[in-house]
This record gives C-alpha cells, structure tokens and sequence, in this order.
C-alpha cells in the first residue's frame, strides 16, 4: 500500500470514529434521556427496592419511563420515586427525585448535593417547525406544550411501535443545567443565580466565589458551593 492510500484509510479510519462517537440526541418522537431502555431500579421513599425494569427519563418532564411486562412504555408515579439507577457497573448512573424531576447525581454531601438536570431547551425549540402549523417564529412555550399534550409522547406505546419511530422525527434540543441543591432549594449553579438567589448574602457570596476561585463546571468548586449555601440558607 503506498503512503498516499495508508494516509487516506488512517483519515477515514479516524472519521469513522468521531461519528460512532456522536452524541446520541433526543427526538420528537423519543423524548427520552437514553437511546434505548437501560435496565435500572428505583427506590422508593419509604426505602423499598423496586424489583428491577427497563428504564428511561422523559426529557419534556423529568419523570421514569419503564417497560411493563407487556412491552408497552409506561409513566412510573414520581411522587413515590425517591432515587433511581440506571445502567451496569462503571456505566451505572443515579437519579434523585426533587421537586417531582429526576435529576443526575454527581456529588453527594452531607448537607446537599450537586445534580445535573437535562431538559428541553426552550429557546432553541421556540426556532424550530415541530409541525401541526406551529412556524419556527411561535412561542417556545407552545412547542413545548404541543409536545407534552400526548401528541409526541411515547407513554401506553408498544416498545416495538417507539422504536420504529424513533428517529423518523426532528431531533429535540435540549440543554444540560448543573445545580445545587440543598436545605430543599435547588439553585442554577452560575454566579449570577448564586450570588441573587433569596436568603443569600450578596456580599458574603461574591467574596465567597472569589476567595475560592469557584469553577462552574468542576465538582470540587460546586462542593464548597453546597456548604456555603447550606449556611446561607440556614439564617
């Protein structure tokens, strides 16, 4: 093989590569955190174990999803869900329930946690034709509402049925918030949500992320974040 072909074949081996390693999106017709239906089990609140099931997050609402032993997709009460695991070993990924939305647990405290929360974005929604003669100019809360009315959803589905339509819709947009969540107040985990957030000292709290060089999108930087409002929002 001569250097030009090796050269060709190494580039295409290389763009074969980042495309299998493409994000997966949600769809307007799958709605939902994962690709496919993760085995997982949920905990309830009184601490009860939920035998094990195929699982799923919606993204318009951040409740469960799970198959029923009939195939068919249904909505889990998220009232009594308190935490719920998804995936296998290293893969394995927990969510907890506040204030009736799942939300991905990256660090847990004793006096709080940081979470991360995926749902859709309403900005870049509010840009895009969904059909049923919305333009892309309507408002992003009646694209979201037209999603959420039964029309997209993908609840009392066969599995089979969702599956094929899975990605014959457009993608859905959807945007990653981290938060902090303590003393049952979930707060955006940005300075300007920090530092304005009720029952937080402004000044304490501009000296605080300053002091301690916070780093929005590091777990360490957040976990100083949830000792520091926990305080706060203890007076």
């Amino acid at each position: 093989m001569t250097l030009k072909r090796i050269i060709l074949a190494a580039a295409l081996l290389g763009l074969s590569a980042v495309l299998g390693a493409q994000e997966y999106t949600p769809h307007q017709g799958w709605p939902l955190l994962y690709e496919n239906f993760e085995k997982g089990a949920a905990r309830t609140n009184n601490g009860a174990l939920v035998t094990e099931a195929l699982l799923n997050i919606s993204v318009l609402d951040g409740s469960l999803m799970y198959v029923d032993s009939k195939n068919t997709i249904m909505k889990a009460d998220i009232s009594k869900v308190y935490t719920v695991r998804i995936g296998k070993d290293e893969k394995e990924e927990v969510y907890v329930n506040i204030q009736g939305k799942l939300y991905k647990l990256i660090s847990e405290l004793d006096l709080g946690c940081v979470v991360l929360g995926t749902e859709v974005d309403e900005d870049k929604l509010s840009k895009v034709d969904i059909g049923y003669g919305v333009s892309s100019a309507s408002g992003s809360a009646m694209n979201l509402t037209i999603l959420m009315d039964g029309r997209m959803s993908v609840i009392n589905k066969s599995l089979e049925q969702s599956n094929e339509a899975k990605f014959s819709t457009p993608e859905l947009p959807v945007k990653h918030t981290r938060y902090i969540y303590t003393k049952g107040y979930l707060v955006p985990a940005s300075r300007n949500s920090v530092v304005n957030f009720p029952g937080v000292d402004k000044k304490e709290a501009q000296n605080f992320i300053k002091q301690e060089k916070i780093k929005w999108k590091e777990t360490g930087s957040l976990e100083k974040l949830v000792i520091f409002l926990n305080k706060q929002l203890s007076k």
